[in-house]
Parts: structure tokens; sequence; C-alpha cells
């Protein structure tokens, strides 16, 4: 599984920098057929198309009414607002019976443009990769078994909980949290992108 940090603008943004300048990070995981499947087995061997097949969890922090002028008022006032957790699960060539609920399906354009770093005079996003992480040994799941990650995503949650706040629990904090939690390979080199 390859780990990337993306950072964009905040939600929302209102007028002027927030637009443009990439304050808000999420961590990415991305988990391929070699990844999902491993590289001899039987299911990767048999079916070279399904290089084209990945998963990409971005999981990410924010406040639970971004746009929301007292949201704004309250975080800007270094008060705690509702945050929540987002995990959103995108899936590049899953045969369907192999979809759970929880996926959308998206194009392998749609997958490489979230893994690229853009730089327009309307947006940027910076794209991070950090370095690929394991599974535990003991995961038997089919690929589209998110268990290890939501347990993940649980701890963090208890831990921290679910109160946002620009000093002590924000969207930095929690990525931290995320990747001490992963068995991460950090990489001084490019990954090799799909």
């Amino acid at each position: 599984m390859e780990v990337f940090a993306r950072f964009s603008p905040l939600i929302g943004g209102g007028a002027g920098v927030t637009t443009w300048f990439p304050i808000h990070v999420e961590i990415m995981l991305l988990l391929t057929t070699d990844n999902l499947y491993g590289k001899s087995s039987s299911k990767a061997k048999t079916s070279q198309k399904i290089m084209n097949t990945a998963i990409l969890h971005r999981i990410d922090f924010v406040p639970q009414n971004p746009e929301s002028t007292d949201t704004i008022l309250q975080l800007l006032s270094l008060q705690d607002v509702p945050g929540k957790i987002r995990h959103r699960i995108l899936a590049v060539g899953v045969e369907p019976h192999e979809l759970d609920t929880c996926l959308t399906l998206i194009s392998m354009d749609r997958l490489h443009s979230l893994l690229e770093t853009k730089v327009s005079n309307m947006t940027t996003s910076i794209v991070v990769p950090l370095g690929k992480a394991l599974f535990h040994q003991n995961f038997k799941g089919k690929m589209t078994d998110i268990s290890s990650i939501q347990g993940i995503i649980g701890s963090v949650e208890e831990k921290n909980g679910s109160k946002l706040n620009l000093i002590r629990n924000n969207c930095y904090s929690f990525a931290l949290n995320i990747l001490s939690n992963l068995n991460v390979t950090y990489s001084m080199y490019p990954i090799n992108q799909h």
C-alpha cells in the first residue's frame, strides 16, 4: 500500500488566499493489484488487465460545517468546533461483485489526477509520496475489506476526540496520528505511480 500526503485548499475557503493556498492535509492510501492480491497470486497473474485495479482511501479531519460563518469565527478565536473524520474510498477497475456499498467508482484518469501535484491560478494541490505501508500479517480480507484502516481511524478518533481546534486537534495532528498507526517505510525516492 502506497502512502501519500495531499495538501489542498480549505473546503469552501471563502474569498482570497484560502481558495488557492494548500493548507489542508489528507492522508491517501493507494492499494493496487500487487498490494491487494500479492505479486505472485493467481488472481494477479491471470488477469493483466487487473493492473488497472486500484482502491484509494482518502482520510482527513474537517469541521462538520466548514463553510459556516460561526465555525470560521470559532476556529479563528481558537475555540473547539465539532469535527468529522472523512474516509472516502474510491475504486478503479473493481468487479461489480467485489463492490462494497461505501466504494465510489472513478476512472483511472481521476485517480491519476488525485495523485498529481497541480498548481494553477485557480487552485493548488501538492501530493507528497511518503512511502509504503503494509497491512498486518494476519490481514486475510478481500480487496474491498477496510477493517484494518477503519480500526486505525477509530483508534485515532478515540485518542483525540472529535472536536477540531486549530491548535490542539486539527488536520495535521490527525494526519500524523494516522501515519503513526501505520507501518510506513518512508521513501526518499519517488514512488512508481500507476
